[in-house]
């Protein structure tokens, strides 16, 4: 049986766009196709296409944080064979050209002269669309500042011992489908499984997850432990070299959000619902356990700062969603930048690459 599975490699978040692209395929694949070109050229357009043609193969569909339509890789999961848009702002160039790596110039098949008679209007667009994301991330920062105002308001607040208590108990159930250590350099993968994007804060955990895997879900504030717990939990698999897909905070990605390990079926997920709403997820779980760490935090500080917390909580909440407009504001300029180049390009020739491209790589494969 195949699968799909989704990712974010770049995200918006609280320090600005946030790449993990590096990890979308490994040094040693097998090929990477990086395109180049502007808005509208058909980048995505082009992967989505391949991704259907070979849907009957495991594939990797790498989503564009900027807008949760449009691909911004597709991989080839068996054959380490990909495609990636290499523009910015996740700027990819080759690290062994001709080798594996291969650049395709997707703006050698548009009509300059198209462009030229434009070039006030896409100037202007341009100009605004990239104020508007600018707009966006100091929104972020500006959650960024709250988030860490929640923090301290919670901070040293859930007991040393029921923490080591928990971290123990998550290395239990780790343990108990009897996964064993790898010795390679590859034994981790840092990838976002969710985005601030231009449609709100969008999730791909559930195509990550099969169905028998076991959830191990955490509850709590920042400031309670909880992400102090997953950082801890990621450096004892680091120390047991066990095999973990490493999922980053979208919105402050020096946190996680997830731990997945697929060898032994379990997954360590923060469910708090700051930023990522995982209700549903949750609901469809057969096995899982979920361990809340709110109610352990000291009442009497909690008390304390109560009006505090629920206003932060207000601000934290209008401030992504303010980040979130300016996204979408700069998502329709973009649309708008994109029309002037799909009037320039000549898609019958880009037609023809499609085809050259996807018989060579039914060749990398043996077919």
């Amino acid at each position: 049986m195949t699968y799909t599975r989704m990712f974010f490699p770049g995200g918006n978040t609280c320090n600005g766009f946030h790449s993990f692209y590096q990890y979308v395929v490994p040094p040693d694949a097998a090929r990477l196709f990086i395109f180049k070109g502007g808005p509208g050229v058909g980048k995505s357009t082009f992967m989505k296409k391949l991704s259907q043609d070979f849907s009957s193969y495991n594939l990797e569909l790498h989503w564009c944080s900027s807008d949760n339509d449009s691909l911004d890789a597709v991989v080839l999961a068996d054959y380490t064979i990909a495609l990636m848009d290499g523009t910015a702002p996740h700027i990819v160039d080759p690290r062994y050209p001709g080798a594996v790596d291969e650049i395709i110039n997707l703006g050698e098949f548009w009509d300059e002269s198209q462009l030229t008679k434009n070039r006030a209007k896409i100037i202007e667009l341009t100009r605004m669309y990239q104020t508007y994301f600018r707009i966006a991330y100091l929104r972020l920062k500006e959650a960024g500042a709250v988030w860490n105002e929640i923090t301290e308001y919670f901070r040293d607040s859930v007991p040393d011992a029921f923490l080591r208590n928990l971290k123990r108990t998550l290395k239990q159930e780790v343990l108990a489908n009897g996964v064993q250590p790898v010795v390679t350099e590859s034994r981790e993968r840092h990838l976002f499984a969710s985005a601030i994007t231009p449609g709100g804060v969008v999730n791909h955990v559930s195509t990550l997850l099969e169905e028998d895997y076991k959830v191990l879900a955490l509850g709590g504030s920042p400031g309670t432990g909880l992400h102090d717990l997953m950082a801890s939990m990621l450096e004892w698999a680091r120390e047991e070299m066990l095999p973990v897909e490493v999922y980053h905070n979208c919105f402050m990605p020096s946190l996680l959000e997830m731990l997945i390990f697929r060898p032994a079926k379990t997954v360590i997920l923060d469910a708090s619902g700051m930023v990522t709403n995982h209700e549903q997820l949750l609901a469809r779980v057969r096995n899982g356990r979920f361990f809340d760490l709110d109610p352990e935090a000291d009442k009497a500080r909690r008390l304390q700062f109560n009006g505090e917390i629920e206003d932060s909580r207000e601000r934290f909440n209008t401030a992504i969603s303010g980040a979130i407009g300016f996204l979408n504001l700069a998502k329709q300029l973009h649309d708008e930048l994109e029309k002037f180049y799909i009037t320039a390009m000549d898609f019958e020739r880009i037609e023809n690459k499609y085809d050259e491209i996807k018989n060579r790589i039914l060749e990398y494969i043996g077919q």
